[in-house]
């Protein structure tokens, strides 16, 4: 006899299963998080992004924060090596994302 998987929580987003999609550089993007979705995965991270890519680098910021309206709840990863640059990164890209996960300490955003 197998007992039911229960959903888990990540602060106020509650994750259902049958399974989620981690953050995977170069290939977590919009279409692939969309691709997952549509088989079961409920809850999907992006492509961890580095600090300074978020706020200098247009074209790649684009990709990697763009999200639609079937594209939730999902979190965004931000790496990099001066905590302070990373908290304004988070500031400024917290309203996007329902969990933010700097490193391995997880924050919470706030739901679109």
């Amino acid at each position: 006899m197998t007992a039911a998987l229960k959903p888990f929580r990540i602060g106020g987003v509650e994750v259902g299963f049958p399974v989620v999609l981690a953050a995977l550089a170069g290939y977590s993007d919009l279409a692939y998080r969309l691709i997952c979705r549509r088989l079961g995965a409920e809850y999907c991270t992006t492509e961890m992004m580095l600090d300074r890519v978020v706020l200098h680098r247009r074209k790649l910021r684009i990709r990697l924060l763009r999200l639609t309206d079937e594209d939730h709840p999902v979190a965004g990863q931000i790496i990099g090596n001066d905590p302070a640059e990373m908290a304004d990164k988070i500031h400024n890209a917290e309203n996007r994302f329902h969990v933010l996960a700097p490193g391995e300490r997880f924050l919470l955003g706030n739901k679109r």
